[in-house]
């Protein structure tokens, strides 16, 4: 078998090179002339897969490393019986991680305290609930928005929308979808960014076209929303660059980035592949990842508060910051440039580890403040500290 698969996907080498012959294109190169002798696709999402780009082809299987699907015709899929798979969840903790990161920056930057205040959670999938389950150890409060579970459960735990937005912190994780009763696509219009204080905390790492991004623009101009954070724009990578410079922090489409995600999003596509064409599963991303970079952290807790504390443990493994800087560093292009150059920071995406990976010991600490950095995703290590590999605080 030939796939085709997307030059940037992680690892599609060492797995589909189990089961044929893998070539790869670059994500916006994609022809008809191209895939004719394909028989599997596997693309991210700056790849449109429509009926004109498959018609003639004898791709038998499409998969996309993405959660999103916004960019697969999925009827002609179906009408074709071409097999399809998505990465759904595959970086879900990713995304979680960078959404507890960036709030604690925020806090940090703000002066702001995070427990206690209520968490509206738009979107209630797997990303969600990682989302809440994270904010409830920082001590927020989750409140639930989600219309299609709150019709096939009746759980009253899903709130209207309107009440969701009476939140202090507002963060979306809807797919992005146009189709009635429950569509997306500018779900934050201009009308409904009206209802946010100008004290909310407000964060999209979901889809760009969720958010209505002039009518954003022109609410952060008027300073009628709070501090905002931005992962993912309209039009990428044509990016509206007036609304890059009013956010608080703008990343370029990266929150699911970590190279767990990464490799867990090639390893459900490699899985489906095979279940759709019997193959046994050869590959497995535990043998490729690398040893993390900081294995160990020793923290002194003594004389900080628990956020100052968790924002300095969350800081060393991952600033939000930093890929800030690589976003607005592109606006001292020209326009055409700012496009090329939002693809190449995301190609050249560094290597970012999940928090999983690193122990933490400390001292000092109080117990609550122990089963918050376990709540977030570390591992908390009790006795003496290794003699390599730590770095103390």
């Amino acid at each position: 078998m030939i796939i085709l698969a997307d030059e940037q996907i992680p690892y599609v080498q060492e797995a589909f090179s189990t089961i044929g012959i893998v070539r790869r294109f670059p994500g916006r190169c994609l022809t008809r002339a191209v895939i004719q002798e394909a028989d599997i696709l596997l693309v991210r999402t700056i790849t449109p897969v429509t009926g004109t780009l498959l018609e003639g082809s004898r791709v038998r299987f499409v998969g996309t490393a993405t959660a999103g699907v916004d960019h697969v015709d999925l009827h002609y899929l179906r009408a074709h019986h071409i097999g399809f798979a998505s990465a759904a969840g595959a970086n879900a903790n990713s995304v979680a991680e960078y959404v507890m990161a960036a709030l604690l920056v925020l806090a940090h930057r703000h002066r702001l305290t995070l427990s206690g205040k209520r968490i509206g959670i738009v979107g209630a999938g797997r990303i969600g609930s990682l989302v809440a389950h994270k904010a409830q150890a920082l001590g927020l409060i989750p409140i639930f928005n989600d219309p299609p579970l709150a019709r096939a459960t009746g759980d009253i735990r899903y709130r209207p929308l309107d009440e969701v937005l009476d939140s202090e912190i507002v963060t979306l994780h809807v797919p992005l979808t146009k189709e009635e009763p429950f569509a997306t696509y500018h779900l934050f219009n201009g009308q409904r960014l009206a209802l946010l204080k100008p004290s909310t905390i407000f964060l999209n790492t979901a889809r760009g076209a969720v958010v209505d991004n002039l009518a954003l623009s022109h609410q952060l101009r008027l300073r009628a929303i709070g501090p905002t954070v931005l992962d993912v724009w309209e039009h990428e990578p044509h990016l509206h660059w007036d609304l890059v410079q009013r956010v608080d922090l703008g990343t370029p489409h990266i929150a699911g980035y970590s190279l767990e995600g990464k490799a867990q999003a090639t390893l459900l596509l490699y899985q489906a592949v095979c279940r759709y064409f019997g193959l046994p599963e050869q590959w497995y991303p535990s043998a490729s990842l690398p040893p993390p970079m900081i294995p160990f952290l020793d923290i002194d807790a003594g004389g900080q508060s628990d956020e100052e504390v968790l924002y300095s443990i969350v800081t060393q493994i991952y600033r939000p910051e930093h890929d800030h800087a690589r976003l607005t560093t592109l606006l001292s292009l020209s326009a055409d440039a700012r496009a090329q150059g939002f693809e190449s920071v995301r190609a050249q995406y560094p290597m970012r580890r999940e928090f999983h990976h690193t122990r933490v010991r400390v001292r000092r600490g109080t117990s609550t403040l122990i089963e918050k950095i376990r709540g977030i995703g570390f591992t908390v290590e009790e006795g003496q500290a290794p003699d390599s590999g730590a770095r103390p605080m």
